[in-house]
Parts: C-alpha cells; sequence; structure tokens
C-alpha cells in the first residue's frame, strides 16, 4: 500500500459500477443529452421574441411557447435521468463499501506486517468520501457540458459558421490551460491523500498511547510531530486550491475575452447586415455555450483528477492479494536423513496418534531467516512447551500452523496429513488460541465468548464461562453477560480478559490447543485463577505452549528450547 498510487484511466475505475455500468452510462447521457437540448431550445426561443418584437408578428409567438414546452419537458426528463444515474451511484458505494469490509479480514499477514491502520483508515473514510463525486458529479457533468458544447456548435454553424468558427478556435486556449492544471492537481493530490493518511496514523498512536505518552512526558514531542505532519499537509491543500484558484482565474478571464469578442464581431455584423439583431442573440447565448464546454469540462477534469487519485487508492486496497484459500503445496523439500524420510504421502492411519508433526521446516521473514531446519512432534493429548530466548522463532511456530504465512522449506502434518491437504479454514478449525494480550472486541461479554461458536445459545456461554472460572465476575457485572466490555477491554482486567478468552476457547472445543505466553503478563493472584481456568481447557487437548516461567512449563510432557530459529536442547518428561 505504500508508496505513489499509479495512475489508471476511467475504463479501470468504471470497473466498480459492475452490472450498473450500462445502465449508468445511459442515464447520464440522456441527462446530457436531453438538458443541451432543451437548454439550446431555450436560446432559440429568446431569438424567436426578438425576432417576435421586430417583426411584430403574433404568430411568432406559438413557435416561442411550443419551443418553451418542450424545452420544459426535456429539463424534466433530463431530471429523472440524473436521478437513475444516482441510484447508480449509492448501489456502487454499498458494493464497495461490502467489498472493503469483506476485503480487509482476508488480507495476508504479510500485508499487515507492512501496512500501518491510519492508511487503511484514510482508504476506507476519506478516499470513500472523496471518490464518489467522480460518479455523482464530475461524470455527470463532464456528458452534460460535452454535450451542450456539441449541439451548441452544430446549431450556431447552422446561423453563422464563420462566427462560429471564431469562437471554437479562441475557446480552444482552454483546454492548454486545463491540460496543464490537471496534471498538476492529480500530482498534488496523490502526495495530500499519503499525508492525511499519515495523520490519522499519528492520531490514532496518540488515542491508543496516552497513559504512555502521559508517563513519559511526550505529550510537547507528540505535539510536535503532529504539527509538523499537519503544515505539510496543509502545505499541500493550499498548494492544490492555488492551482485550482489559477485555473479558475484563467478561465474566468478566457470566458470574458471570448464573451467581449462575440459582442463585437456581433455588433459589426449586426451594422453590416450580415446577421440580423435575432441571429445575434442567439450567436451570443451559443458562443457562451462552447466556451462553457471548454471552461467547464476542464475545470472538472482537474476535480475528476483528484477524485480519481483516491479511487485509484481505493481500487489498489481491493486488488491486494488475499491470503489464499489452502496451503501452499511447493515447499522445497526436506532432505532424507534416512530416518524420518519423506512423508509427503503420511495418512492418518500411518500415524494415528500424532497430532502435529514438524519435518525440517525453514521459513524466513523477507531476508531474515527465523526458522532453519526444525523437526519435532506431538503426540495427541500429550503437552508441548516451547521456551528460549526471544525473537527466537517460537510465535512463527503457531503462525505457520494457523496458516498465516505457508512453510517455504520442509513439511507440516495435522493428524498425518500434509497441511496442504486442509484449506486455512478447515486448519484454522482443529485449533484454540489464547495468546499473551488476548483480543477482545468492543462489544458484550456474552458476543465475545460466543465468537468461539456463533451459533452457540446463552447456556452453552454460561457453562463454558463456569468452567473458565469466569461466571463469578461476569455475574457481578452491571449488566452480567450483557455488559460491555468497552475499546480495547478498558473495563476489564487482564486476568479478567484472559478468563474470558479462555470460556471462548473452551465454547470452540477444538482438538488442539495453541497457548502464546498466556499467564506471563498477570500477577500472582491474576496468574492462579487464570491458570486453573487454562488446566480446565487443556484437558483431553493436545496443547502446544510458549512459556518462560517454570511453573508453566512444569506440567510439559516435553520442553522444546528454541534458539535463532533451530531447536537446541529437548527435554522429554520420564
Amino acid at each position: 500500500m505504500r508508496g505513489r498510487v499509479r495512475k489508471s484511466g476511467l475504463p479501470e475505475l468504471f470497473a466498480f459500477l459492475e452490472y450498473d455500468r450500462g445502465r449508468y452510462l445511459a442515464f447520464v447521457l440522456g441527462d446530457g443529452i436531453l438538458d443541451s437540448l432543451g437548454r439550446v431550445l431555450q436560446t432559440f426561443s429568446t431569438g424567436q421574441v426578438v425576432s417576435l418584437l421586430e417583426s411584430r408578428r403574433e404568430g411568432a409567438i406559438f413557435m416561442v411557447a411550443a419551443l418553451l414546452l418542450v424545452s420544459a419537458a426535456m429539463s424534466v426528463t433530463s431530471r429523472f435521468c440524473l436521478k437513475g444515474a444516482e441510484n447508480c451511484v449509492n448501489r456502487m458505494n454499498e458494493r464497495i463499501r461490502e467489498r472493503v469490509f469483506r476485503k480487509i479480514p482476508g488480507l495476508s499477514a504479510a500485508w499487515f506486517d507492512t501496512s500501518n491502520s491510519g492508511e487503511l483508515i484514510s482508504r476506507v473514510t476519506n478516499d470513500m468520501g472523496s471518490f464518489t463525486p467522480l460518479f455523482s458529479d464530475n461524470i455527470p457533468g463532464i456528458f452534460f457540458f460535452v454535450a451542450y458544447g456539441v449541439i451548441s456548435i452544430l446549431a450556431a454553424m447552422g446561423v453563422n459558421w464563420q462566427l462560429c468558427v471564431i469562437f471554437v478556435i479562441c475557446s480552444l486556449g482552454f483546454k492548454g490551460i486545463n491540460d496543464l492544471v490537471v496534471a498538476r492537481i492529480r500530482d498534488i493530490s496523490a502526495d495530500a491523500y499519503e499525508k492525511n493518511a499519515g495523520l490519522v496514523e499519528r492520531l490514532l498512536l496518540i488515542l491508543t498511547g496516552v497513559p504512555v505518552i502521559r508517563l513519559f512526558g511526550m505529550q510537547e514531542k507528540m505535539e510536535r510531530d503532529y504539527r509538523r505532519e499537519n503544515e505539510e499537509y496543509t502545505h499541500l491543500s493550499v498548494r492544490l486550491e492555488s492551482w485550482k484558484g489559477f485555473q479558475n482565474a484563467a478561465n474566468a478571464l478566457m470566458t470574458s475575452t471570448v464573451a467581449d469578442l462575440a459582442v463585437i464581431l456581433g455588433a459589426w455584423l449586426v451594422l453590416y447586415h450580415r446577421v440580423s439583431l435575432a441571429e445575434l442573440v442567439v450567436l451570443s447565448q451559443l458562443s457562451g455555450s462552447v466556451t462553457m464546454m471548454f471552461r467547464w469540462t476542464g475545470q472538472i477534469f482537474g476535480e475528476a483528477a483528484a477524485a480519481g487519485v483516491a479511487g485509484n487508492r481505493i481500487r489498489e486496497l481491493l486488488e491486494e492479494e488475499e491470503e489464499p484459500e489452502g496451503f501452499s503445496d511447493d515447499q522445497e523439500e526436506p532432505e532424507a536423513d534416512g530416518t524420518e524420510g519423506q512423508r509427503k504421502n503420511a495418512c492418518p492411519e500411518k500415524v494415528p496418534k500424532e497430532a502435529v508433526r514438524f519435518e525440517h521446516v525453514s521459513f524466513s521473514y523477507g531476508e531474515k531467516p527465523v526458522l532453519a531446519d526444525v523437526s519435532f512432534s506431538v503426540v495427541q493429548g500429550e503437552t508441548l512447551a516451547l521456551t528460549g530466548e526471544s525473537g527466537g522463532g517460537k510465535s512463527t511456530v503457531l503462525k505457520l500452523l494457523l496458516g498465516f504465512y505457508d512453510v517455504q522449506k520442509g513439511r507440516i502434518y495435522l493428524n498425518g496429513s500434509p497441511l496442504s491437504a486442509y484449506t486455512r479454514r478447515e486448519a484454522r478449525k482443529l485449533f484454540s488460541y489464547v495468546s499473551q494480550d488476548s483480543f477482545l472486541f468492543s462489544d458484550s461479554v456474552f458476543e465475545n465468548i460466543r465468537c468461539g461458536r456463533p451459533e452457540a445459545g446463552i447456556e452453552e456461554v454460561k457453562r463454558a464461562a463456569k468452567l473458565a472460572y469466569a461466571d463469578g465476575f461476569i455475574e457481578e457485572l452491571p449488566e452480567g453477560y450483557d455488559t460491555s466490555v468497552g475499546e480495547r477491554a478498558v473495563r476489564l482486567s487482564g486476568g479478567q480478559r484472559q478468563r474470558i478468552a479462555i470460556a471462548r476457547a473452551l465454547l470452540k472445543d477444538a482438538p488442539i490447543l495453541l497457548l502464546d505466553e498466556a499467564t506471563s503478563a498477570l500477577d500472582a493472584q491474576s496468574q492462579l485463577e487464570v491458570q486453573m481456568a487454562l488446566e480446565r481447557l487443556m484437558e483431553g487437548r493436545t496443547v502446544i505452549m510458549i512459556a518462560h516461567r517454570l511453573s508453566t512449563i512444569r506440567g510439559a510432557d516435553e520442553v522444546l528450547v528454541i534458539e535463532g530459529g533451530k531447536v537446541r536442547e529437548r527435554i522429554r518428561k520420564e
């Protein structure tokens, strides 16, 4: 997501309309043509009024009335077309929001490792709001002004083609000005969107880090950093508005010049009887329409360029690579060592007691190797503890099992079958997971526990909470199980959060349990309470735990010491 957003044309952005594309174009084209024809007819009706005043022909009034009636009918119909186009845009926005919402949970773990939440929020909120006017205002405006200009040129050619040619040539000056400005607006808009994303990220850091900011007296530093980025964003915004102001001023000057030229030339033609006064009135209004086409299409293209940048940012998010449904089956094969051999086609019947097996697994984050030739197995119902220095690769073992990343070399087996035999969804159903800082949604206690099994009822949720020794404190909450835990579960203590997470895992009732230092951040009393809940959760399950405390490791059937990405020591319980 980083870096300048690549440019793309309208056809790529039109893909957002999906099945409404043809209907939208028909509505926009209908609005532009009907509204333009209605306005041109109004112009000719004005000419007829002048002609009526000159000749005093009473019959001409019926022509004026007919033109005005047809013009009014076209204008009303064009409004219905515009409303139809707006409905297409509203449906498009609904689909995009749903696609973005579906997309984000499906993005790969590697994507989240290299992106920040501020950038994502900016794309979903600011860019969405900036992108919509492209289809609701800019494109209909371009269609209208082009149709209005072309129809006006054709009509003016029928009145006096020489004067029409002069107006068109003079109006071409708008194109040169607007081409220059649109390119600058597009580039500055891209920079401004990126800088705004940085501001959102900075604000999120402040909101989530208030206690640390206060504790270490970082208010002034954070304020300086935010002020600096805000000034840079403001500078870009000022530059953007300056270019738009230059465009407006230049277009206004050109409009005034062409209008003055029309009056001077028209007066000269009337004096020498080349055109009538009625024709001059019509030509003057039509020349304004031609000028308007060149002026406003250029200005709208400038606005569309900025909106297009926002659209491209949304499109690039939707085109990001998603986590594949299945596991990769093209890892490098481990070298046979004569004992474990190649077990690519292992099946449950051959190893009925093995829940998890790693065979010569290696993995790197980019250029940084994390695991190197790691092999181990866990028998069903046993507990394996992983310990060792921080950064040694222990958490990566769990991430590989959960399918957040694909193995690059070696093989992983679940219940004797290669991991590639499962889809990620199928594999994850086999695991429950409790981490050091378990995440809870800003929702009720009931809904947070029910995440383990969304179809569960209140009695099942209460039973899981009781097994996790959480029912006591839950019943004491203001609204019991309906109490909201607040954002980041701030209304609960660390031990309470962990017991709700354990209740969630109990409700899921998966055969394999993964624990990532589930008690390391707790005080002695909370640790004791959570440890009791964990022991209840571990009963009858295969457990792989990351731990450092001796009290936690003591109950494991086997301990692996992992340092530098390798298994340095194996300790088997006698």
